[in-house]
């Protein structure tokens, strides 16, 4: 609580007041003991932002007051979270989240959870069935665990349908909020879900499993107990609530990192309700325990809209256009999505081949391939008739995508692979188009290996491209710190060869010396972009490279002081 000169009226007793609520920074209160006797009515609008309605929006979050670059908006727990829906998950034990070959699946040897069978990893804890995440739908697997054993195990089991067992969880989940947190289950339903959908072709394989091979069926409608006011309440297992909560899983669920690691999903009630904008200005971090901290990327004035964003930032308008309104059912018409050049970085331009100097962008991007796609040269100078439709574009962009895919998906790609996709795509593309960039990423971290001079210029300027763009698209690097410290510490490894090379050949100068001040600014950025990542995951295991990098680092300046 911070004291303010401005006063108004306590929270508790209504007297003239100066101190201030440091959360919302709205209620004021006489004293200390006021302010923690308040907190559990206060804690409920604790929050800079409210949350509004509309027929165009729905439901959607306006800040209620200025919101300040990096100011934490708001620390939630997921309403419930699991493997994923509406992708492929693979096999987990379903208490700690460790991945299972498919085989530990159905295998009928494999090591189980004592209570329901499901397949387990075997620590005491995860097999007793004593741990929260799976405690809960234990009691209702074990009802119906031969009928499980008997349909995911042996020779006739089908990947597929182990598929579809652990995509059946999370819905499972939910449907159990019924009994455990009503508050929580008429939250979830309250959630904007589009059934009906194309997208939401896995959610008859789970209403079946659900229904038929966990026998939920015939506990719909049944006697799940007496509510606190002495309502009778019944479980609702019908098909048509599965569908409900497949289509909000849809909508709402985010991606995450289960403990084990595994891939997972969760729903958060009001990080949900944010809008999409493909320049968002917040970013969200997990903590261990899986809450969700959402703070701002930049300044937020009050009635302005908080946004995330569900998509990639390095894709191209029309592909995160396409993707959304697959995966989430709208279309974008948000500012980079409205700009041709998004943002300056012409990350979808193609090179136009009538005039060789300009470059083909949509003359109308939000209207996708019917947009025709006109040189910004011709246009001018009228060298040139250069024009594509959008249809051809995506066709183009599509046929080049699946090169670069399955170029990367070499381990590793070599560098002349490499080169030899990045001159052919450049010939056709922007250099900052997004598949050239996503060769670059791969590219730099090769580049500089042999020592030659003429190499290590071409990955410093490659490096100091890419890092102008990921700062055009994400100012803060909020969303692209990853890639953003990849970029980093190559550069700052050119800047300390050519720095060695003067020192040992006894040629330190002023000039030298500088590229070390600016090697050190680049790995500690990298540290700094790194520092909340994983150490179980590359980009963890990148941050202990670069830490260790700057130890070594400052004992060579050292040298020549």
């Amino acid at each position: 609580m911070s004291a303010e000169g401005q006063a108004g009226n306590c929270g508790v007793c209504g007297q003239p007041a100066t101190l201030k609520c440091s959360g919302c920074k709205e209620q004021y209160y006489c004293s200390k003991e006021h302010q923690k006797s308040d907190w559990k009515r206060h804690k409920e609008t604790c929050r800079p932002f409210k949350v509004c309605s509309s027929s165009e929006l729905g439901r959607h979050v306006v800040a209620k007051r200025r919101i300040e670059q990096g100011e934490e908006i708001l620390v939630e727990s997921p309403i419930v979270f699991g493997p994923p829906y509406g992708r492929t998950p693979g096999p987990m034990c379903l208490s700690c989240g460790t991945p299972l070959p498919l085989m530990a699946v159905t295998s009928i040897a494999t090591v189980r959870c004592q209570h329901c069978l499901w397949p387990s990893c075997g620590e005491d804890a995860c097999m007793e069935g004593k741990k929260t995440a799976h405690t809960v739908e234990c009691a209702i697997l074990r009802l119906s665990r031969q009928r499980v054993i008997e349909a995911l195990t042996g020779g006739q089991v089908t990947e597929e349908l182990v598929q579809v067992a652990y995509e059946s969880v999370t819905p499972l989940r939910c449907l159990l909020l019924q009994r455990i947190k009503p508050e929580h289950w008429r939250n979830l339903m309250s959630m904007e879900a589009h059934q009906g959908q194309p997208h939401s072709e896995d959610a008859p394989r789970v209403v079946r499993f659900l229904r038929e091979i966990l026998n939920l069926s015939k506990m719909d409608g049944t006697l799940m107990d007496e509510g606190k006011t002495g309502d009778v309440r019944r479980w609702d297992f019908s098909e048509a609530a599965i569908n409900r909560v497949c289509a909000v899983l849809d909508v709402n669920a985010l991606d995450i990192r289960l403990p084990g690691p595994s891939d997972g999903i969760a729903l958060y009630a009001n990080t949900c309700l944010l809008e999409h904008s493909c320049m968002p200005n917040t970013r969200h971090k997990f903590d261990d325990k899986l809450r969700i901290h959402l703070s701002s990327t930049r300044a937020i004035l009050p009635g302005q809209h908080l946004h995330t964003m569900y998509t990639h930032i390095l894709w191209g308008t029309q592909q995160r256009r396409d993707h959304l309104k697959v995966t989430k059912y709208f279309d974008c018409t948000c500012e980079r999505c409205s700009d041709p050049t998004e943002m300056g970085t012409y990350i979808s331009g193609l090179r136009c081949l009538a005039c060789e100097k300009g470059y083909l962008l949509p003359d109308q991007p939000l209207e996708g391939v019917l947009a025709e796609w006109k040189c910004n040269n011709c246009a001018v100078s009228g060298e040139g008739i250069g024009v594509l439709g959008g249809e051809e574009v995506r066709s183009l962009v599509l046929g080049l995508g699946a090169e670069v895919e399955k170029t990367l998906e070499a381990r590793p790609p070599s560098a002349s692979s490499l080169e030899d996709l990045l001159s052919k795509l450049e010939t056709l593309l922007h250099p900052h188009h997004s598949h050239c960039l996503a060769v670059k990423h791969s590219l730099l971290q090769i580049l500089g290996k042999t020592g030659k001079m003429e190499e290590q210029q071409r990955k410093e300027a490659m490096c100091r491209d890419i890092l102008g763009v990921y700062r055009a698209l994400d100012p803060t690097l909020s969303r692209l710190g990853v890639y953003a410290a990849v970029a980093k510490y190559e550069l700052h490894s050119v800047l300390v060869d050519v720095w060695r090379k003067k020192w040992e050949d006894g040629n330190s100068d002023d000039e030298a010396r500088s590229k070390i001040v600016e090697a050190r600014k680049c790995l500690q950025n990298a540290i700094n972009l790194l520092s909340e990542e994983n150490e179980n995951l590359p980009e963890g295991r990148l941050l202990d490279v670069a830490k260790s990098s700057l130890e070594d680092l400052n004992r060579w300046a050292k040298l020549d002081e």
